[in-house]
Order: C-alpha cells, then sequence, then structure tokens
C-alpha cells in the first residue's frame, strides 16, 4: 500500500508539474537562460525537482498546485476588463448608411473615414463621431456621458459613436472612426490600464528578483552546514513566493475588473494607489451619477374619479410606442400583457 500511495503522489505530482516545466523550457529555448528571468516559475521547478529527487512526492504536487491556482486567480480576474472591452467592441461593430454622390450604401462602421456623410435614422446606434449637417433628434449620450436623459441635436451638434438616436432622422459629418472616437480611446484606455505596472507591483517584482537567489543561497548554506537535503527543501519550499508575486498584480487586475463592471472608468492603476488619500470627491454636475435608465416610482391621479393603476395602463399603452427614455420608464412600468390594446 505504501509504495501504491508513493506511485500515486508521484503521478500526481508530475502531471500537474508538466505546465510549469513546460513553460519554463519554452522561456528558455526562446530567450535563452541568461536572458531568463531567474523567477518564480524557475524557482517552483527547482523546489519540486528537489522534493522529487527526494520522495516528497505529496510536498512537490502541493507546491505545483498552490502556484497553478495563483494563476488561474490571476487569469480570472481579467475577465471583467475582457468583458468590459468585449461590450465596447460590440457597439462599434454596427452597420452605418454611408452617402457618396448622392446615392445611399451600407457599409461596416470600420470603413468610414472623417469627412464620410452618414445618415442615421430613429432607433439605429450612431456608428462614428460626427457632426450633424441636416435634421433634428433626440439622442441617448448615457454610454458616453452617463446623463439618464436624452440631448437634443440639430445642424452643428455634435453626436458620438456608440450613442442611440431616439427619433428623428438626421445626416452628419463624420470626423472620427474606429480608433479615433470618443468610444475607441476608452477602449485604449481600459486596455492600457489593464496592462500598466502600479509602482508597488513593479517594487515587488524588482525584489523577488533578488529574493530567490537568496533564499537559494539559505538553501545551499543550509545543506552545508547540515549535510541534510531535507533541510534545504525545507527552506526552499516554505519561501516560494507565490503570494508575494502574485498579489499585487492580482489586485490591480481586478479592482480594474471590478470598475469596469460598474461602469467606472480606470486610466491607469496608478491611481488606484493613490486613491487611498482622497477624502473628498467633487462631481461638477447633476444627472451623471446614473445608470442611465429611468424608472417610475409613483402614480399621482388628481381626478378622483379615474384609478391609478387603470391610467397608468392605458399611459403604458400609449407610450409602449416610443423610444424616449421617459415613455420607455412609463411603459415598462406594466408588463405588456396587461396593456389595453
Amino acid at each position: 500500500q505504501e509504495g501504491i500511495r508513493g506511485a500515486l503522489a508521484l503521478a500526481g505530482s508530475v502531471i500537474v508539474a508538466v505546465p510549469i516545466v513546460s513553460g519554463v523550457i519554452t522561456a528558455i529555448r526562446s530567450t535563452g537562460f541568461a536572458a531568463t528571468q531567474f523567477y518564480m516559475d524557475q524557482y517552483v521547478v527547482l523546489a519540486l525537482a528537489a522534493c522529487l529527487a527526494t520522495g516528497k512526492y505529496l510536498t512537490g504536487g502541493i507546491v505545483a498546485i498552490v502556484l497553478l491556482f495563483g494563476q488561474m486567480l490571476e487569469e480570472r480576474t481579467t475577465v471583467g476588463v475582457e468583458m468590459a472591452l468585449a461590450k465596447l467592441k460590440l457597439l462599434a461593430r454596427i452597420r452605418a448608411r454611408r452617402k457618396k454622390d448622392d446615392v445611399e450604401e451600407e457599409v461596416e462602421s470600420s470603413e468610414l473615414e472623417a469627412g464620410d456623410v452618414i445618415l442615421v435614422r430613429p432607433g439605429e446606434s450612431i456608428p462614428a463621431d460626427a457632426v450633424v449637417l441636416t435634421g433634428n433628434a433626440l439622442v441617448d449620450q448615457s454610454r458616453i456621458t452617463g446623463e439618464s436623459v436624452p440631448v437634443e441635436v440639430g445642424p452643428g451638434s455634435e453626436i458620438f459613436a456608440g450613442t442611440a438616436n431616439l427619433n428623428g432622422a438626421i445626416e452628419a459629418r463624420v470626423t472620427g472612426a474606429g480608433g479615433e472616437t470618443v468610444m475607441g480611446r476608452v477602449q485604449t484606455i481600459i486596455e492600457e490600464a489593464k496592462n500598466s505596472e502600479a509602482p508597488i507591483v513593479s517594487l515587488a517584482e524588482d525584489y523577488a528578483r533578488y529574493y530567490t537567489p537568496l533564499i537559494l543561497l539559505i538553501a545551499a548554506s543550509v545543506f552545508f552546514l547540515t549535510q541534510d537535503i531535507e533541510r534545504a527543501i525545507a527552506v526552499l519550499v516554505v519561501s516560494i513566493p507565490c503570494a508575494f508575486v502574485l498579489a499585487s498584480p492580482s489586485a490591480m487586475v481586478s479592482a480594474i475588473a471590478a470598475g469596469s463592471r460598474m461602469g467606472l472608468l480606470i486610466k491607469s492603476v496608478r491611481h488606484l494607489e493613490s486613491a487611498r488619500m482622497i477624502d473628498t470627491v467633487v462631481f461638477d454636475k447633476t444627472g451623471t451619477l446614473t445608470e442611465g435608465k429611468l424608472e417610475l416610482e409613483d402614480t399621482l391621479v388628481h381626478a378622483p374619479d379615474l384609478d391609478a393603476a387603470a391610467v397608468l395602463r392605458m399611459a403604458a399603452a400609449i407610450e409602449g410606442k416610443s423610444n424616449h427614455p421617459v415613455a420607455r420608464a412609463i411603459s415598462g412600468a406594466v408588463p405588456a400583457e396587461e396593456r389595453p390594446e
């Protein structure tokens, strides 16, 4: 039974160690051993090799599992950021009506260029940043500004990619498309924030580079003085800096992900460190701290012979045909099956 347990522990340790060892080998092959950071993965491989060489299979497996679990958590924290970026990119991937030589053609928004004339009909998303030439409309800009109340636009007004035309057909000249739009710059900011490093992260990584050789030196000294390989391995195992190296980037990336899910744009992880010193927040105007969606709170009827619920059902039936945010709030307060025809 002891032999079977040992064989199973060895097999498990080897299986969980394969991704770590293969990653280290790939790094060494691509950059050369001298150019490769003698860093956490390499450190863990040494500890694993020592554990397996001395028959400490279970310890080696636990070490590998802890590292892989930490890497999994770090990757999982980026999901929120990726989802936010995916939503923004989805908003940008819309069809556009371009007017060229008095002929209307339907193209991808990515094909638009500055100077093109576009047509936007009621209910359509605006495909690019532009200036209105003709027509008047109400535009829902909550995705850009956070304002829940739609903005009236007319000739000379600026409109932005990703916003929605609620009513009225407009003709506009493109001023920016793709990455040159406000929405495109927001995508760039999120990407840069995700890939940027806070000072504390750089400090942690720099410190870890000195930490690894120091621990190896201590382990070698322990073996030299005691001639006990198990004590040297114990020094390696208990000193693995998994938590130290993973904690800083994981915290920063998860903060960006959480902010993205709540509609909060963090321009750089450097600002996260300074946020702890903030004691006052000043907002320049009202109406921006919203979800961009109006909700009906109450119904007041000033005619004593009318029932408030009946009035609301009639109002919902009428407003159900409109795209205006106020109309959507009224119609949304009554289920479709309860509205009169």
